[in-house]
């Protein structure tokens, strides 16, 4: 007789720790930069956000995270006309588009495409603030919390109301609770 997690996987083919059941999202920010630099830095702000959503279970897809990594490799394109199927055969899988309004993204030519395919295809379209997202470092984040007291649960990205008890999955996220934590005090 086999196990659920044997049935599972022999009705699937998966694994049973893999969820085929969620869906891709894609984040959509620019690149694309005279300046090395700048390019570097777009590169690891999508990525921080991809690694995010991921840690917190979504199946998020960067292609600036992923086409930056193998432009380490190869010597090839970084520019949009070279990348753009790639880009949108991605998106075209995906669920949702979440444009993130990081430095940039008004005149980034790959993303205003991004955003007019997903609008002609029906794929979600979520915006993500760069500014509110990205200034306050995550210590700070983190003292102001504990100032209004609250303490970290069973993660340090989790908090609970201090005195609350450490339930095992109860919780807000850091970056939220702070949001509505910034916005009561306003």
């Amino acid at each position: 007789m086999l196990s659920g997690n044997q049935t599972k996987e022999k009705e699937t083919g998966y694994p049973s720790y893999i969820n085929m059941e969620k869906k891709l999202i894609y984040i959509g920010s620019p690149y694309s930069h005279t300046n090395p630099e700048v390019m570097e830095e777009n590169y690891r702000r999508v990525s921080r956000l991809a690694a995010k959503l991921c840690a917190k279970g979504s199946v998020a897809f960067s292609p600036i995270t992923y086409g930056h990594t193998l432009l380490g490799f190869v010597q090839m394109p970084n520019d949009w006309e070279f990348w753009k199927s790639f880009c949108l055969s991605f998106l075209e899988n995906s669920e949702e588009l979440i444009v993130y309004k990081m430095p940039g993204w008004e005149s980034s030519k790959g993303l205003a495409a991004e955003i007019e395919y997903a609008t002609e295809k029906n794929i979600k379209i979520s915006w993500i603030d760069y500014d509110q997202y990205e200034l306050v470092p995550i210590d700070e984040k983190r003292e102001f919390i504990k100032s209004k007291g609250w303490e970290t649960s069973w993660h340090e990205d989790n908090w609970i109301p201090e005195g609350s008890g450490r339930e095992a999955y109860g919780g807000v996220d850091t970056d939220y609770l702070y949001r509505m934590l910034k916005k009561d005090k306003a």
